[in-house]
């Protein structure tokens, strides 16, 4: 029974490991991303929750924006709306090109053996529209990035266990093959007529008799 689990366990370990090797391939010249927003008109906040992969990385990346005046004004398809309660927009999927979008920079000039990026970062801007009050809008990132080298070596870690127990296997069974031992467990079968193994109970393979 452990060994079908543990047997299961490294095709999962695999399958994972081929599926960080292609989003990691697909990372450098695509952005897929998970995204979230809620706005908060009572504490004048916005909040922008994103799951991204990115040149090498899988990143979690939190956006703060307090935005002023009073009026709790945010930008929706390129207008900007009054919000009249709290709002939340559920997770969705999102797919575009490669660039180096403003929340990233703060990862861009990592080294390539940093398997953990964290770093944080704060500005400010003011936007001015059309018929609308001046807006001040303070941002807060906050980012969380793993790179997909580190998450697959992780993967991998059961199938090379495999791969080491299969290649050293088979010449130790013939080792103790030919010494008239269990390929098994070792136990001696020398005498052992019944042709299986009375420690392990694996069919005795080889011979069953001492040599003279």
């Amino acid at each position: 029974m452990r060994r079908r689990l543990f047997a299961v366990a490294v095709a999962i370990s695999l399958l994972l490991f081929l599926a960080t090797a292609v989003i990691w391939v697909r990372s450098y010249w695509s952005e897929d991303f998970l995204e979230r927003s809620r706005f908060e008109p009572s504490r004048q906040t916005r909040r922008d929750d994103l799951i991204m992969s990115w040149k090498g990385g899988l990143g979690l990346f939190v956006t703060h924006e307090t935005i002023s005046p009073t009026e709790f004004i945010y930008p929706l398809d390129g207008d900007y709306l009054v919000a009249k309660g709290d709002i939340t927009l559920p997770w969705a999927y999102h797919r575009r090109k490669l660039n180096s979008g403003m929340i990233l920079d703060t990862a861009r000039h990592a080294e390539w053996w940093q398997a953990i990026i964290i770093s944080s970062d704060r500005d400010s801007v003011t936007q001015k529209t059309p018929s609308k009050p001046t807006i001040s809008i303070a941002h807060r990132y906050s980012t969380v990035q793993l790179k997909f080298w580190a998450i697959a070596a992780v993967f991998l870690i059961l199938p090379v266990q495999r791969g080491a127990r299969v290649l050293t296997r088979s010449p130790r069974r013939v080792i103790r093959t030919a010494h008239n031992r269990c390929p098994r467990c070792s136990y001696s079968i020398t005498g052992n007529t019944s042709g299986v193994c009375p420690e392990c109970g694996m069919p005795a393979q080889g011979k069953t008799e001492a040599r003279a």
